[in-house]
């Protein structure tokens, strides 16, 4: 059975996402779905940060409290 997903991202970063998987002739919830599968198939995360405010907790938690309006950050 399958089950909805959400996450919360910027939405410059959902645009270009969307344009760039459809150039390639998939959708971004596809390579989700792709991501997480190979992710849990594996146990390895194979994926080449190039920005480093991915990884960062501190950028990170920011960036969700102001998105979020309750305390659990």
């Amino acid at each position: 059975m399958s089950v909805l997903f959400r996450c919360r991202i910027e939405r410059e970063t959902l645009d270009r996402a969307n344009c760039l998987a459809g150039e390639n002739g998939t959708s971004t919830g596809e390579l989700v779905r792709i991501f997480l599968t190979q992710f849990v198939k594996s146990g390895q995360c194979n994926l080449k940060l190039v920005d480093n405010n991915l990884v960062n907790r501190e950028a990170r938690d920011k960036m969700m409290r102001s998105l979020d309006d309750t305390d659990s950050w």
